[in-house]
This record gives structure tokens, sequence and C-alpha cells, in this order.
């Protein structure tokens, strides 16, 4: 559906009820807010309610890639709809999610004796892989990503820190490796594995590297310091447990940390590994390298008045 450029379309056929669905990168939030500039509307969106809560730390919720509970997106689209008057109707933005959510939104919409209709959008891979592409996120911020194009500002909307592209497209960044080193085509595999599941799906030591910038908890709003680093470094443990079991002996794995505010570090267990330091012995005591590097002597990046300091560590299998 083309619909940046159908508005005529859109103006007559979203006055009502809505439901906007699709696979990721479909486009529903950008189709969202076009019918939100001609027609007004409740908006629901799950992104949108939860995440200025997960920024500010108002509520616990499960690590960034993980399905909220039914009964959690439930009672925030009801809390959204008792605030307003159904007289007004109602934009879903990607709700329901799961079967469970739509079997409820089913039986209140025919409690309610309310109609309306179901978009579904579609578009081709290129199209979606052209999105991802594109994107530029805000490290300073969420985390949140803006799908931008080669004209918008390279400053974040929100918090006015620069935006860059997404360290995560990893195809992406294989295709430019391979541009860059002049790299024949290699057999490669993609998967999308929860870390803690790592050893059910990959061979015993049969790794030769892992190199990792992990979930760096929330870097935006009040921080509750202790609960997480607490939910961190359980994240981190167990993701080193399976590191370990993967990873063949000697062999190395290079992690992003967090150190919030500059020197409040996190120590998950790093049983059956040791901390390598590449610093010449004769650079370790150097005082601006000092002001670089962590007690651990792991070299720390960051700027003044950022949140969320990286600090980088370098782990060898024992």
């Amino acid at each position: 559906m083309q619909f940046m450029f159908e508005k005529t379309l859109i103006e007559k056929e979203t006055s009502g009820n809505i439901i906007v669905l699709g696979p990721p990168l479909s486009g529903k939030s950008s189709f969202c807010q076009t019918i939100l500039s001609i027609h007004p509307h409740i908006y629901f969106s799950v992104r949108k309610y939860f995440e200025p809560k997960r920024r500010l730390n108002t509520v616990q919720l499960p690590p960034v890639g993980f399905l909220l509970p039914d009964n959690m997106v439930w009672d925030a689209f009801l809390s959204t709809i008792d605030q307003a008057t159904l007289q007004v109707p109602f934009l879903l933005d990607g709700f329901p999610g799961t079967i469970n959510q739509a079997k409820l939104i089913s039986n209140w919409v025919s409690m309610k004796n309310l109609s309306g209709k179901i978009f579904y959008l579609d578009v081709k891979k290129q199209v979606a892989l052209n999105r991802m592409y594109a994107r530029k996120v805000c490290y300073e911020c969420d985390g949140g990503v803006d799908a931008v194009t080669p004209s918008d500002t390279d400053k974040c909307p929100f918090c006015g820190n620069p935006i860059s592209k997404r360290i995560d497209d990893t195809k992406k960044n294989i295709s430019w490796i391979k541009e860059l080193y002049d790299k024949q085509d290699i057999k490669m595999k993609f998967l999308v594995k929860n870390v803690l599941d790592l050893s059910k799906v990959l061979k015993t030591e049969s790794v030769q590297a892992i190199i990792t910038e992990p979930y760096l908890g929330p870097q935006r709003g009040q921080l509750n310091l202790a609960i997480i680093i607490k939910e961190l470094e359980y994240l981190y443990s167990g993701a080193l447990k399976e590191f370990k079991e993967i990873l063949k002996s000697g062999k190395r794995v290079v992690m992003v940390w967090p150190l919030f505010y500059g020197n409040k570090a996190i120590n998950p267990n790093i049983s059956g590994f040791k901390i390598k330091n590449f610093l010449p012995s004769n650079l370790i005591e150097n005082e601006f390298i000092k002001k670089h590097c962590s007690s651990r002597q792991t070299i720390i990046y960051g700027r003044a008045g950022q949140k969320v300091f990286r600090e980088i560590v370098v782990l060898e299998k024992e």
C-alpha cells in the first residue's frame, strides 16, 4: 500500500475504529501518524506507551527484545481507553500482537458493540531491508529507532544528541566489511536466539570468538541503579555461562559493559574466564590513560554528562 501518497484514500477509509497490523518494517507507525494527521483517534501503541516508562524506570519491564506479558499490555490498553471517550474512534498500532491479545480485543469489541476496519500492511523484502538500512539511533536517549532519510537532521528529535547508523543491522555491516576489505562471498548463517539458550543451538566448544555490545540498561530519565545493576549482572552472568559452554579453550569474548555515571560498575560472574589487559606496562601509570581505565584496567569510553559510559572488557576462557 503506497499510503504516503494516497491521502484521499486514507481520508475516506480511516475515519472509524482502526487496527493497523503488519510485520516489522512494514510502516505501521508511519501509517498511523498519517491517519492521525487527518482524523482524530484514541491512539494506542505498545511501544509508545511503555518506552517512556522504561526510560524513566517507573515500571518493571522485561529486558528489551522480550515480549511483554499479555495482561500487562491489555491493562495498558484499557487504561488508555478509560482516559478517553469512545465517541472518538480508536487507532491501534500493532496491537493486538499475540493470539491471546486478539481474543481479548475481539471479546471487548463485541461487548462494546463496536465496528471498524483492520489494515494489514505488507511490503516486499527489499523495501523492508532498505528501511532497516536507513535507520538511525540515538544512544543517549532510549535506543529508540527513527526511520530517517538523508535529508533529515542528524540530531535526535527528543534529546538533541547526535544520531547514527544502527550498529545492529548486521547484514548491512557485513556488506560494508566485504566492500571495505574486498572480501569474496563467505558462508554465513544468521540466527535470532535468546542469549541464555545459546548452548542449545551451538555445539560445545565450537566458537572461536564472541564480540558483543549487549543491552546496557535504560539511558534516559531517573535510574534506579541498584535494580538495574542487579538485573544486568543476572543477564550478563547467564550469558557468560553460555559463552563458556560454546567457546573453545583459550579463545576470547569482547564485551561492552555499562559504567553508570562513569564510576558505578557492574560485576557479573566471570567464572571460567580471566580479564585480559592489552595496555603496555609503560602506559598503565600514565595519568591520561588512568582517566580512561577502570580499576580492572579495562578501557572506558564516555563523554561529560553521559549517564552510561562503556567499559570494554576482553575475557579469555581458561
